[in-house]
C-alpha cells in the first residue's frame, strides 16, 4: 500500500466495529449521527482507530467534521497526500 492509498473497506470496518454493527450497515453516504447513531464516544473510538492505522491524530479527525464514510475516506486520503506528496 502506498502512503496515500486508503482502503475504504478498512475504514468501513473501523466504523462498523465501533458501532458493533455489520459492515453492510455502514453505507458510503450514511450520515454518522443521523442514520448510524454515532455518538461522541463512538466518534472517539473511530478517531482512535484512524490514528492507529494512518497516524492522523484523534484531534484532527474529530475536528474534520466528517459525517459519512465517503467524507472520512476523502479526509484521510487528503491528509496522507499532504504528508507524502507524489
Amino acid at each position: 500500500m502506498s502512503a496515500t492509498e486508503v482502503n475504504k473497506e478498512d475504514l468501513r470496518g473501523i466504523v462498523a466495529d465501533a458501532l458493533e454493527a455489520d459492515r453492510e450497515e455502514v453505507g458510503d453516504r450514511a450520515d454518522f449521527a443521523e442514520e448510524l447513531e454515532v455518538d461522541s464516544l463512538v466518534q472517539l473510538e473511530i478517531s482512535s482507530q484512524v490514528e492507529n492505522l494512518y497516524g492522523i491524530s484523534i484531534e484532527e479527525v474529530l475536528a474534520s467534521g466528517v459525517s459519512t464514510l465517503d467524507e472520512l475516506h476523502g479526509f484521510v486520503t487528503a491528509r496522507l497526500a499532504e504528508r507524502h506528496p507524489a
